[in-house]
């Protein structure tokens, strides 16, 4: 299982879907490090939760990136669903206390001294905010990499995996529900 197995699975109707999974992993037309590409997608297939997708970018993955690597994916994944979901509310929230400039109260020890390297991390920190749609998330962690050198064709290539794996995983995910045939009437009913 891997990444050409994954497009060989997808329907016709996703045919872009596919050309676009091959541009990014198979063609590798993107301005990431192999271990930055799978760190990303590696992070957005735990927060995607199809096992199918899961299991063909991990296949994958394991080629580039060590245990630690994986795990700090893992540690991403949730900390940025805590992270996402608490600034999504404090800065979408009007307060008289101006909630925003108060201390949030949440240990992050994980975020701010990951196992891995901070680039890295911060990369999949992005794309786990991305896929939350948290800006200020995604504001923040875009300023960090920006300061570490990374380049907005780098940030945009993160964004443009976290959006292919989502609409492969809903495509996989409409694929699994239960299916009737799509019969066109003859008649219009009423007509």
């Amino acid at each position: 299982m891997t990444i050409a197995n994954l497009i060989r699975k997808l329907p016709e109707y996703a045919d872009d879907i596919k050309q676009n999974l091959d541009n990014i992993f198979i063609q590798d037309k993107n301005n990431l490090s192999k271990l930055q590409l799978y760190g990303v997608a590696l992070s957005v297939a735990y927060l995607l939760k199809n096992e199918q997708l899961l299991n063909n970018v991990r296949m994958e993955a394991k080629m580039f990136l060590e245990e630690v690597d994986a795990t700090a994916c893992k540690v991403a994944a949730i900390m940025m669903a805590m992270n996402n979901t608490y600034y999504h509310f404090i800065k979408d929230i009007e307060s008289d206390d101006d909630l925003g400039a108060k201390e949030s109260g949440l240990r992050m020890e994980s975020v701010t001294n990951p196992a891995i390297n901070q680039t890295e991390f911060d990369m999949y920190c992005l794309a786990v905010s991305i896929l939350h749609g948290c800006n200020y998330c995604c504001n923040v962690h875009s300023r960090k990499l920006r300061a570490k050198g990374v380049t907005d064709g780098m940030i945009g290539d993160i964004a443009r995996i976290v959006s292919v794996l989502k609409a492969a995983r809903d495509t996989l995910d409409i694929e699994r529900m239960r299916s009737y045939d799509f019969i066109v009437r003859e008649e219009s009913i009423g007509g």
